[in-house]
């Protein structure tokens, strides 16, 4: 840690974890693709371009995935994946036009507080 005060994340750290947040969204967006495609007859075409990209979405989602897990404990890593909520929220909101509640901000908040403390109890680790 740095002569600095208080607990502050390094800058790799913070690199690692806004790729690991992109990483997150990427597998929230899968969802989206899943739902696009829910609204289509199965076999459709429609069906079809929507679920070949939730597939896609979710095989690079792998793949960055094990990029994330390689560069920081597995314990951060899962700890920051459940933001999927929040990006979640944020697709179905701007995408579905479906409504954000307070009961979903609060809920949201507390993911945060707990994803704050395994990121700052993780000190030192990538």
């Amino acid at each position: 840690m740095s002569s600095r005060k208080g607990k502050r994340l390094p800058r790799r750290r913070w690199v690692l974890l806004l790729f690991l947040q992109g990483v997150v969204a990427v597998y929230a967006a899968a969802s989206a693709a899943a739902k696009f495609a829910s609204g289509h007859a199965f076999g459709s075409s429609g069906f079809f371009l929507y679920y070949g990209a939730e597939l896609v979405l979710l095989g690079a989602y792998a793949l960055l995935w094990q990029q994330a897990v390689k560069r920081m404990s597995l314990t951060t890593a899962y700890a920051n994946r459940s933001v999927a909520v929040f990006w979640g929220l944020l697709i179905s909101a701007a995408v579905f036009g479906e409504q954000i509640t307070l009961r979903n901000l609060l809920g949201v908040g507390v993911i945060f507080a707990g994803v704050l403390l395994v990121n700052t109890d993780q000190e030192g680790q990538a």
